[in-house]
């Protein structure tokens, strides 16, 4: 499920948990005020799938099209690669209001995480398979890697609290929707050509026309939402350390950008790539820590 098709959902949750009334606010336990909190901790991502594409036309000195006479031209390529992530670490700052059980609070997080980038496939842009030249001396070195992702998050959150933090343990449950702030950083993408030969220099255009480069950083900002649970418990009316886990959904990262390098901009200067992240999901754990002002 997409996060855009959770957004009715979540505001929904937020709207009950910010009226849902206090038990036992007729017992006199009402509470209001604003405070201030805090956290940090570590967070685990799922597997993202990113796909791209392009509308390189050329056929390649490593493909089977290269001896075809005249050569046929692509409407494109396309590919997959598989992004999978090592724990990172969180941190959130909030401000918020309660009121008897309820928190409405507005907060500030940020995530980063180290991302390994597994190739999956490459195809042309109609979804054909690429067929190797059989026979042939000529090779290419292709690399590619991501460094890391960043998410910055601002989020509408609301809460509920079963019992007051105060009298010691204080389990609750919220929920949130805001946007998210992604940054892709060290996006590399590198292919050369070579004959293992020695004779490179007989090909027109020569075998390094064809190499590319790539050397980039994306970001995009998505709606977000997140799912939380937690417990606090009260050193004294106004302090509260706690634990807090949260489940948190990103939307489809998308980004337009350029090659260093390319043999298509041959054709066209303003050549271009899209690629596109899907499946972004985080859980994230932290502990945290809440004041209340003025009290």
């Amino acid at each position: 499920m997409r996060p855009a098709s959770l957004a009715i959902p979540v505001v929904g949750a937020i709207l009950v948990l910010s009226i849902a009334p206090s038990a036992t606010a007729q017992g006199g336990d009402r509470r209001a005020g604003w405070y201030v909190s805090g956290g940090g901790g570590a967070n685990w991502s799922s597997e993202i799938e990113q796909s791209g594409f392009n509308r390189d036309p050329l056929c390649y000195p490593t493909d089977a099209c290269f001896d075809q006479d005249p050569r046929p031209e692509f409407p494109g390529y396309r590919w997959a690669y598989d992004l999978e992530s090592a724990g990172g670490a969180v941190f959130e700052l909030s401000a918020g209001y309660m009121l008897q059980r309820a928190r409405l609070e507005l907060s500030f997080g940020r995530r980063s995480n180290a991302v390994d980038q597994i190739f999956s496939s490459v195809t042309t842009f109609d979804g054909t398979a690429l067929e190797d030249r059989h026979g042939s001396t000529v090779t290419s070195n292709t690399t590619s890697s991501i460094d890391d992702l960043t998410v910055r998050t601002l989020a509408f959150n609301a809460y509920y609290d079963f019992r007051k933090a105060a009298t010691g343990f204080s389990p609750y449950a919220g929920a949130g929707v805001g946007p998210a702030f992604v940054d892709i950083r060290g996006v590399r993408f590198s292919d050369e050509y070579f004959d293992t030969a020695g004779d490179g220099g007989t090909y027109d255009p020569p075998l390094s026309s064809y190499n590319a480069r790539l050397d980039d950083d994306y970001s995009d900002t998505v709606l977000a939402a997140h799912v939380h649970a937690g417990a606090d418990f009260g050193l004294n009316d106004t302090t509260a350390l706690g634990v807090k886990l949260t489940y948190s959904m990103l939307g489809q990262i998308e980004y337009t950008g350029t090659y260093q390098e390319h043999p298509a901009r041959r054709l066209d200067p303003d050549f271009t790539h899209a690629d596109a992240f899907a499946g972004a999901r985080f859980w994230s754990l932290q502990f945290t820590v809440r004041y209340v002002l003025g009290g």
